[in-house]
């Protein structure tokens, strides 16, 4: 995917202690103006085995069609500047959660998007049970348990967990741990634009860059970040878990929030409504939603009692994958066919996500808006309509 931006991206891993605690996000962020000879440098491979695996099993498909993803992932490349000197200006920041079987690396192309128009993302890979695959960093033995030593030199792995959508307790347990991870996320910005490497420490245990490179790359964020200018945005078990964050986030942490395909199930009835007033955008796919849960999101629509600060536009020709870099995997035909992206095209796909998202952030910063974004944002535009749509349950859980 090739970022539609003017900004190249450059892009790093953080975890910011050893164990169980801190919290682990890929961090992408405005490198430079693009040039039309621009080379990217350090391009790497999209993501590890592990991850791929998980993957994997969490689509359960066949095996011939696992074979093919397989081979589709591991011929992925991340098109971005890794670890490269981020733009030296104040920017606005976005914090990203990912859905059941996501990752840091699942949402890629949306994050590039963002980045290379100027954003700072954040995006968590949260260690509840819901990612494909993730780790913890393990403290040296030296170290005892307290995670603020030098680099781990193993990790353990932390496999997707295996339950029915429809476990409630676990689903609400994992987004109040998700939501907590958003926030930690959130408060990792403000260290780093705050304090930089004073602040902040980075664990993670495949660096082969040396304390001192990390501490700079970290002291780079200096100043850089706009802490009254984050923003939180989340796909379906992602929404849940950044809906479950307002009710906790203190005030004033987020500027907007943008829930897509947002899950509902997950969210306890307590975190419907009672959290701080802000504008919370809630963006669809046009097959996604059923009764059950488009009822419980129109229920959390009706309690924002001010209609200025809550927007709702569905996405044509999209399927409930299209914020995620699934339909990247194969060749266009099969991945539709396979039901990996929709009708649109998933260049197509995420760079429109990606308008509507800074168009509604655009409108809540007080930026003025072009008549193409606010066509996006009232749903007039012929890519979008205004509102959800939903089919019946079928049966469906949860």
């Amino acid at each position: 995917f090739e970022p539609s931006g003017p900004h190249r991206v450059g892009a790093m891993d953080l975890l910011t202690k050893h164990g169980k605690s801190g919290v682990l996000i890929r961090l992408f962020y405005p490198s430079g103006i693009r040039t039309p000879d621009h080379a990217v440098e350090g391009v790497r491979s999209y993501t590890t085995p592990e991850c791929i695996q998980g993957a994997l099993a969490a689509m359960g498909h066949s095996y011939w069609i696992s074979t093919l993803l397989n081979w589709g992932f591991s011929m992925l490349r991340l098109r971005c500047d890794w670890r490269a000197e981020a733009v030296g200006e104040q920017l606005p920041a976005i914090v990203l959660s990912h859905g059941l079987g996501g990752s840091r690396h699942l949402y890629s192309s949306l994050s590039l998007e963002l980045a290379s128009h100027g954003f700072v993302v954040a995006a968590v890979e949260h260690r509840d049970g819901s990612a494909c695959a993730t780790f913890y960093a393990e403290p040296p033995a030296d170290e005892g348990s307290r995670g603020d030593g030098p680099k781990a030199s193993r990790v353990s792995w932390l496999p997707l967990q295996r339950a029915a959508l429809d476990d409630v307790p676990l689903r609400n347990g994992q987004a109040e741990q998700r939501a907590a991870e958003c926030l930690e996320a959130a408060e990792t910005l403000c260290l780093l634009t705050r304090s930089g490497s004073a602040e902040v420490s980075n664990r993670m245990p495949d660096s082969d860059c040396g304390p001192d490179a990390d501490a700079r790359m970290l002291d780079q964020f200096k100043g850089r970040i706009d802490e009254k200018r984050i923003h939180l945005v989340g796909h379906s078990f992602g929404g849940a878990s950044a809906l479950t964050a307002l009710s906790t986030a203190p005030t004033g942490l987020f500027r907007t929030c943008t829930l897509m395909d947002c899950w509902m199930l997950p969210v306890g009835e307590q975190r419907y409504s009672g959290f701080a007033p802000l504008p919370v955008l809630f963006l669809n796919n046009d097959s996604y939603h059923w009764e059950t849960n488009a009822k419980r999101l129109e229920t959390v629509m009706a309690g924002i009692a001010d209609p200025e600060l809550k927007t709702c536009v569905s996405i044509r020709g999209t399927n409930h994958l299209a914020q995620m870099d699934a339909g990247f995997f194969l060749w266009p035909r099969l991945a539709r066919r396979i039901g990996l992206c929709g009708e649109k095209p998933p260049v197509e796909a995420t760079i429109l996500t990606a308008d509507i998202c800074r168009a509604f952030i655009a409108k809540h910063e007080g930026t003025a808006l072009t008549e193409l974004q606010q066509r996006l944002l009232s749903g007039e535009d012929a890519s979008c309509f205004p509102g959800l749509s939903w089919h019946p349950d079928t049966g469906r859980p949860g």
